[in-house]
């Protein structure tokens, strides 16, 4: 199984988790489904391939995780339907958070 270190983005206004699509396709993620993805404000609704991985943030792993990829994307977007597993501890200032 191929892995890649990634810099993400936790984003509690997030339905879901994003991944790049250009990082599905580098670790050879087939697509599994679809999903229908709106902006902030509702609008431009566009679908988008879905898969799963698993991933691990500060040593929790996260197993069969359905993440949306987004072409023109730069981050992993970690949204609700991770952070709601969690509790999650941030120090906004000094951009640091982790997991319990």
């Amino acid at each position: 199984m191929a892995t890649r270190e990634k810099k993400a983005l936790i984003d509690t206004g997030a339905d879901c988790c994003v991944i790049p699509e250009t990082l599905r396709r580098e670790l050879g993620i087939p697509p599994r489904g679809e999903a229908r993805v709106s902006g902030v404000h509702g609008d431009d609704s566009r679908s988008y391939p879905t898969c799963y991985v698993d991933f691990t943030i500060g040593g929790i792993n996260f197993r069969n995780i359905e993440v949306v990829s987004i072409p023109g994307e730069e981050y992993v977007i970690l949204g609700r339907d991770v952070l709601n597993q969690k509790v999650l501890h941030a120090d906004g200032p000094a951009q640091f958070f982790e997991f319990s």
